[in-house]
């Protein structure tokens, strides 16, 4: 399916045995081929900028495509990207069938592919420790609960979408194992939701929006209920279906990515949600490109890497906003 095309200058390198290029290169020499489900909400934006920001100061060639998380989209941006002679090819769509089969397609190429915050089989990953991230959020929502609700929890609802894998599940898994192992709820009450509508490519909000509301409505009488998702897009939902059936003293909501919409709800302490995991976004792209180094010079050298690199995380709440972001957010 691929061909990578050598770059001319290196081509020109070999023939007239010239070791000047080698002389002047940096770990930074590479081109990448960059594909992204999209750059609507703050993360995604935070990141596209980072990224491309780090490929300009390293003097990486850069290109990039938003494939509004379509299969064939994505397929063919990164055919034209190996056509063009990429030397890595990093993709943030977040399909774990499609991404594992191009991974291995371009394996066979010799072309590495990187996988931003989504595991795929036979792909390099970049982004948060899932299970980490879900043991962090999951502390927090306990920490909460004893302090707030004497440790009780009538019931838990883990929005998660199945699209993203199992290992993105985590996220939503670990934080209600969390829970569970700490003697504040059963397992009998807890209640995995998939979020991802048949047939959409994005998070469709009013349809995790009835999600919630048919669960709350289905627990009448719990007045402890924790929700936790695995976005802030999908907290923002749940946060609307609580607040609109009237359940926002029985609801509390925690959920991953920082967006600056939850962001304002944490400053201003208003509706359900009361935390968020921080990805720090803004700083993918620098860590994104040092692995894309990483990867290559490995490569190169015929050495084994650990197939994941993971970026730090950090919980922002009601009682810390205005310490991690002291202007007022109005989003």
């Amino acid at each position: 399916m691929f061909k990578k095309i050598l770059p001319l200058l290196i081509v020109l390198a070999m023939m007239v045995g010239c070791t000047a290029f080698a002389e002047e290169s940096t770990d930074y020499d590479f081109k990448i081929g960059y594909t992204v489900l999209g750059n609507a909400t703050n993360f995604f934006v935070n990141v596209n900028k980072s990224l491309e920001t780090a490929c300009e100061e390293k003097g990486i060639e850069f290109s990039w495509t938003i494939d509004d998380r379509d299969a064939s989209k994505m397929r063919t941006a990164i055919d034209t990207y190996a056509m063009q002679g990429a030397d890595i090819i990093v993709d943030f769509t977040v399909l774990v069938e499609t991404g594992t089969a191009i991974a291995a397609e371009l394996a066979k190429e010799g072309i590495p592919m990187l996988s931003i915050d989504c595991a795929y089989e036979g792909a390099y990953f970049f982004g948060v420790d899932n299970a980490g991230a879900g043991k962090t959020i999951g502390q927090f929502a306990a920490d909460w609960v004893n302090e707030n609700w004497g440790g009780q929890i009538d019931s838990v609802q883990g929005l998660y979408n199945e699209a993203a894998g199992e290992l993105v599940r985590q996220r939503v898994s670990c934080g209600m194992d969390v829970l569970v192992e700490q003697g504040l709820v059963s397992k009998d009450n807890l209640t995995y939701t998939n979020t991802n509508s048949s047939g959409a490519t994005t998070t469709d909000v009013s349809y995790v929006r009835s999600l919630v509301v048919d669960y709350l409505t289905a627990h009448p009488d719990d007045k402890h209920i924790v929700l936790i998702c695995m976005t802030d897009e999908v907290a923002t939902a749940a946060n609307a279906a609580a607040i609109s059936t009237g359940r926002e003293d029985n609801v509390v909501i925690v959920s991953h990515n920082c967006d600056l919409a939850v962001v304002e709800m944490l400053q201003k302490k208003s509706g359900c949600i009361i935390g968020t995991v921080n990805y720090n976004s803004s700083g993918y792209g620098e860590q994104i490109v040092d692995a894309c180094a990483t990867i290559l010079k490995a490569q190169k050298a015929g050495e084994e890497l650990d197939w994941y690199f993971y970026n730090k995380v950090y919980v922002v709440s009601r009682e810390n906003a205005w310490e991690y972001y002291p202007e007022a957010v109005i989003y």
